[in-house]
């Protein structure tokens, strides 16, 4: 985390020394398995067994390093134009046993909320987000309403701040979230879609009840808007759609089989924990409208793949991919 707010301190200097604008993106990879944390900060949780302590420690390593870059922000004079955010990709680590770096329990805590790392539930993909941009954020806040955002939005929403309009030929997924941050707006109007290339399953040692895998999870009718050999991009094993209250999750653990595919429905407003499954009494009706537009979403989806992409598209098998037939150019 040092190593590379040293190098981002060094590049904005530069830009600031130039009165130029800069953009940044600092991935800190701390709690990446396998973490190792720096003594000092290992040295701060005596209490905590070795695997704990190095977890928490590799956080407060970040958490030093967050600092750096906020006070020299405020040092140089920069902070009250700049937009910074905080955020992660996905959920903490599976709970294994028999890790390929080293057996360990991960402490990541989810919340009670179901899955972890590369499950589309919300314990894989409901992340804290943090954002600093005093123009529009006066004072500290905490968004208690049901906003979803994801890091699509963050193009977006820079582009809204510097007043440039998105290329017409190169739609994107996301939404500016300056109407969120000015406080004018307090629910997503556009909805959010998910794949994952990895088959849904709780990982032992897990304390949560079953279903624990996609096998088990039960099949249920299709949405009437299901269509004949259905597909995703690629084979993905995991879908999910954000609209509303509600979510639409469906894995599969034979891709190649469509009529494999089991459904589920939540309420992530009022069950964020996605204990009560809606499809049986709603499958058929906001199921299925929630499907059908998470169907026009995965053809923009598949558009980009095929017609605005400018690079050769490797398949999950290494292969390499020509444009989709199927996508009228």
């Amino acid at each position: 985390a040092e190593y590379l707010v040293d190098n981002f301190l060094a590049f904005a200097q530069t830009a600031i020394k130039n009165n130029k604008p800069f953009f940044a993106q600092v991935s800190f990879h701390n709690n990446h398995i396998p973490y190792v944390a720096p003594s000092r900060f290992n040295a701060l949780y005596p209490s905590y067994n070795d695997n704990e302590r190095d977890y928490y420690g590799c956080i407060s390593a970040v958490d030093a390093q967050v600092s750096r870059i906020r006070k020299f922000l405020r040092d140089s004079g920069v902070a009250n134009s700049t937009f910074l955010a905080f955020t992660s990709d996905n959920g903490p680590e599976d709970n294994v046993a028999d890790h390929e770096c080293l057996p360990f329990q991960n402490p990541g805590n989810v919340q009670g909320r179901l899955g972890r790392k590369r499950t589309l539930t919300e314990g894989g993909i409901r992340m804290p987000g943090l954002i600093e941009y005093p123009p529009l954020v006066h004072t500290n806040r905490v968004e208690r309403g049901y906003f979803p955002a994801s890091t699509n939005d963050f193009l977006p929403t820079l582009l809204d701040i510097a007043g440039v309009s998105p290329s017409a030929d190169l739609p994107l997924d996301g939404i500016s979230l300056l109407p969120l941050l000015a406080g004018t707006a307090t629910t997503r109007a556009t909805p959010l879609g998910w794949y994952s290339a990895y088959p849904w399953v709780l990982r032992p040692p897990t304390t949560e009840p079953p279903p624990q895998s996609c096998q088990q999870r039960p099949l249920r009718p299709l949405p009437s808007s299901f269509p004949t050999n259905f597909t995703t991009p690629f084979d993905q094993y995991q879908i999910a759609w954000s609209e509303g209250n509600y979510k639409l999750f469906a894995c599969n653990a034979d891709p190649r089989n469509s009529s494999n595919w089991r459904f589920s429905l939540f309420n992530v407003i009022d069950d964020d924990r996605e204990m009560t499954d809606l499809w049986p009494s709603l499958g058929a009706t906001v199921g299925s409208t929630l499907f059908s537009h998470f169907l026009s979403w995965q053809e923009s989806v598949r558009h980009s793949i095929a017609v605005e992409n400018k690079c050769t598209v490797p398949t999950l098998r290494g292969e390499a991919v020509l444009p989709d037939s199927s996508i009228t150019k």
